[in-house]
């Protein structure tokens, strides 16, 4: 009797408790208040910090119905509400991968698990199951999770999470990421016997993890052998069908080899239609891609130089393109998140998913449109349909092409302040880092045409070096030597001096093509430089038209496709004027967008001379003195459904007749669907155009 009514009186009027949101946004998160009324079952409670909507005053529960504080909830349940946990002291925890913390973040407690390898860290990566959602967070603001026995009163840590511990258990190759794993569990109907994620039913854990993992293994496979069978097509091999019932055993075990080929297993396997296959025994073949690798680069430095002698003929080598990452894990077709501007604020922890948003007008500052933020879209209230931001506002009665602009967050900042102060915090830690570039390091030691090594020539007027065969040249050049990159457009003598005083030997580089060119040459020419300057009239007209098309999204086809051509703007040129820093600002959120894409489809390569990552040079066109690592002509070209990024290419037009597009990706679930396709034929429209 005694235990009894000491239970029927836990949590009474003036006692500190946290209580669990279920509110879409706020998922998993516990908020501190205290217990104004209570009454058997039921408690009302008067937040801390979560405030009415109108705010006139702290929020009020004003029932909370509570069968845990009678003794009568599960083990494994969470409950609703519960007093304030004791604080543990996180010195004596190393918080490993998979262990159960709580992260402080907006006000509140958020139950989540660690989910990186780095213990010694103040920095960690925590995932919140309940949101779905990653966050990085100080160790100062974990604590470990601790569940309530709401029978004896008392406290013990939750450990780790038991998902997490199957699957390190398991055997089996994971063909998708733990997360997507995770979301596949969550989505299966017998999740429901579990009820939470903290449940500690293995047996049931285990089966739904086995699942998971073996459906995506099949869709891998399947994806797999697709694209083989196109890849074989292609390269003009022939592909019998057959039915699979009646193949033989050692088909089947051809059929094996070739998929543990693919998957980087050792195998003796050996096809000259399969370029991935590789005989444990032939050191020729591994060598040879081995040397193929070595000449992966972004752009080959084409370059001839006039020679009076005849060379003999050179081999015309192509480069090829960055890595690609994980050819052999390919995402299945609908596990692909999207890419757009929220899905990257909301990962850089900007605002959680399925936050409140609502869209504002300027002309009264009226609430005219409201729904919740998610990596999709807007999903509107009235409706329950998801929008793009530019579809919402027209939703909404808009047509201001602002956005971001007038797209509120509960906390009075709108998604572009967001973008402002995401942009202001990647600026100051690139600024924090940056490396200064020693403008007397040596020369390359290898061809900047080819990337390999061996006996080459060095420009005296930059690191670059190349081999005399990549330039047509039979011998090495006597005295100084300049690559072509150094030579004067004009007259194609070398000894070019930026930055200096001496008309004689002073340059002038063309705005569009980026030749340069003797200023004394420029004035026999009778072409007066005035302000930015161009070599000719068609360097002029092909930057003109570039410049008209900037930031203009151009209709593609019927699926509601857009194509759009960017260039990174440098906020320190907007000169304070608030509508150039939102332009700029919108259009470096975009630009880094397609810096996602390009990692997901590329391995990052730093450059080794500025340890900046060469993609982000590449698209952010950052500027140097030294023409080899400036990267200031380039634009960036996306094609865009409902604002989600499909296909992303960098081009420069070095020319009325060249252009250059060293990077081009597409995101898995739209390749061999002809985007690469529509992006460059919208490209040599506009070309043709100029």
């Amino acid at each position: 009797m005694g235990e009894i009514l000491q239970i029927q009186h836990k949590l009474l009027v003036n006692h500190r408790v946290e209580v669990r949101n279920f509110d879409e946004g706020l998922l998993g998160s516990w908020h501190s208040g205290t217990v104004i009324a209570c009454e058997n079952e039921f408690r009302r409670i008067r937040y801390d910090h979560l405030l009415r909507d109108d705010d006139s005053g702290k929020c009020v529960i004003e029932c909370v119905r509570t069968p845990e504080v009678n003794g009568t909830s599960g083990s494994y349940c969470r409950g609703w509400i519960r007093p304030l946990p004791p604080k543990i002291d996180l010195k004596s925890w190393n918080l490993e991968y998979g262990h159960c913390v709580d992260v402080f973040h907006k006000d509140a407690w958020w139950e989540g698990v660690v989910f990186d390898h780095e213990s010694g860290s103040q920095e960690r990566i925590i995932f919140l199951p309940d949101m779905e959602v990653e966050i990085k967070a100080n160790r100062s603001n974990l604590r470990i999770t601790q569940e309530w026995d709401a029978f004896n009163g008392s406290w013990k840590p939750r450990g780790e999470w038991l998902f997490l511990k199957i699957i390190e258990k398991e055997e089996k190759p994971l063909m998708v990421s733990i997360k997507q794993i995770w979301y596949d569990v969550r989505a299966k109907t017998t999740f429901s016997y579990l009820k939470d994620w903290t449940s500690p039913f293995h047996d049931v854990w285990r089966e739904l993890v086995i699942e998971a993992i073996a459906d995506n293994f099949k869709l891998s496979v399947e994806e797999f052998v697709q694209n083989l069978d196109t890849e074989m097509r292609e390269n003009g091999s022939k592909t019998e069908v057959c039915d699979i019932n009646l193949a033989s055993s050692s088909q089947k075990r051809k059929s094996c080899k070739k998929m543990r080929t693919y998957a980087g297993q050792p195998t003796e396997y050996n096809s000259a239609s399969l370029s991935h296959g590789i005989s444990d025994g032939s050191q020729t073949e591994a060598q040879e891609i081995k040397k193929r690798k070595r000449k992966s680069n972004i752009a080959s430095v084409v370059s001839r130089l006039p020679t009076k002698k005849k060379s003999n003929a050179v081999s015309r080598r192509v480069s090829r393109s960055l890595r690609r990452v994980h050819p052999g894990v390919v995402p299945p077709f609908s596990k692909c998140e999207p890419q757009n501007v929220l899905s990257w604020l909301i990962d850089n922890n900007k605002f959680l998913p399925k936050s409140k948003v609502h869209y504002r007008g300027r002309e009264n500052d009226c609430q005219i449109a409201e729904g919740r933020v998610t990596r999709y879209g807007i999903t509107c209230s009235c409706c329950q349909d998801t929008f793009s931001l530019s579809s919402f506002e027209a939703h909404a009665g808009n047509k201001c092409n602002r956005p971001s602009a007038n797209i509120y967050l509960e906390d009075g900042r709108s998604l572009l302040k967001c973008q402002m102060q995401l942009k202001y915090d990647i600026d100051a830690a690139e600024e924090a880092c940056q490396v200064e570039i020693n403008q007397s390091i040596a020369n390359d030691d290898i061809c900047a045409s080819c990337h390999e090594g061996g006996s080459i020539i060095m420009c005296d007027g930059c690191p670059s070096s190349f081999h005399t065969a990549c330039l047509g040249l039979e011998s090495v050049p006597c005295g100084d030597w300049f690559c072509p990159s150094c030579c004067c457009k004009i007259c194609g003598g070398g000894k070019l001096k930026r930055d200096t005083e001496d008309f004689y030997n002073s340059v002038m580089k063309c705005h569009q093509c980026e030749r340069i060119s003797h200023t004394r040459c420029v004035k026999l020419e009778s072409l007066t430089p005035k302000g930015v300057w161009f070599c000719d009239s068609s360097c002029e007209q092909i930057y003109l038209g570039l410049q008209e098309q900037l930031q203009k999204p151009v209709p593609v086809g019927k699926d509601n496709l857009t194509w759009t051509l960017l260039k990174n703007k440098n906020s320190k040129h907007c000169h304070q004027d608030p509508s150039m820093i939102e332009e700029s600002t919108e259009i470096f959120s975009k630009l880094n967008v397609a810096v996602r894409v390009m990692h997901e489809c590329f391995h990052p390569f730093k450059n080794m001379r500025t340890g900046n990552d060469l993609v982000e040079d590449i698209i952010f066109n950052r500027r140097s003195e030294q023409h080899h690592v400036n990267y200031e002509g380039f634009y960036t070209i996306l094609l865009e459904k409902n604002e989600e990024l499909i296909t992303v290419a960098t081009v420069r037009v070095l020319g009325k007749e060249v252009a250059e597009v060293p990077l081009v990706a597409t995101r898995y679930s739209y390749r061999q669907r002809g985007m690469c396709h529509t992006l460059m034929n919208e490209l040599e429209k506009l070309g043709r155009s100029e």
